[in-house]
């Protein structure tokens, strides 16, 4: 069964060509992002996983440039990056900080789309960005049961 669900976001995400844009999911479904992932052809890029478990305890005092960083990361052949997980240091940062990184990530000009899956801020997220965002709602997303079976 095809994963018709995702026809509507991949749409959108094809009209961010060498941008980036975000997914706002209405709760956490990690789920989906690996499936919308395979079914972009994109690289999959685990933030809390690959680059903030290894600095340990220190994690939460790593500075947002390292999400920069990530999302400007070496071309790997593929068109596209899905970059996961990106709240897990947003969490560790004041609003303020959050609201200025969210504002500016809109602005940098990496070499290949990439996709921001977000579900706790995405409402920080500015206006001036809305043609590159997409807020999804419940009625949108298959139940997790349905996502395994498809």
């Amino acid at each position: 069964m095809p994963h018709f669900w995702c026809d509507p976001i991949i749409e959108k995400i094809r009209r961010c060509p060498a941008s980036v844009c975000s997914v706002v999911f209405p709760q956490y479904r990690p789920d989906l992002i690996q499936i919308l992932t395979a079914k972009l052809g994109f690289t999959y890029k685990d933030f809390r996983q690959d680059v903030l478990r290894p600095l340990g305890w220190s994690a939460g005092e790593a500075p947002l440039t390292l999400l920069d960083k990530a999302i400007k990361c070496a071309d790997d052949g593929l068109p596209g990056l899905v970059l996961a997980n990106a709240e897990a240091l947003l969490a560790a940062k004041t609003e303020e900080e959050r609201r200025n990184w969210l504002a500016s990530v809109f602005l940098l000009s990496p070499f290949r789309t990439v996709v921001l899956p977000l579900t706790l801020y995405g409402s920080l997220l500015p206006e001036s960005a809305n043609e590159r965002v997409l807020f999804l709602s419940e009625k949108d997303l298959p139940t997790p049961e349905m996502a395994m079976m498809q």
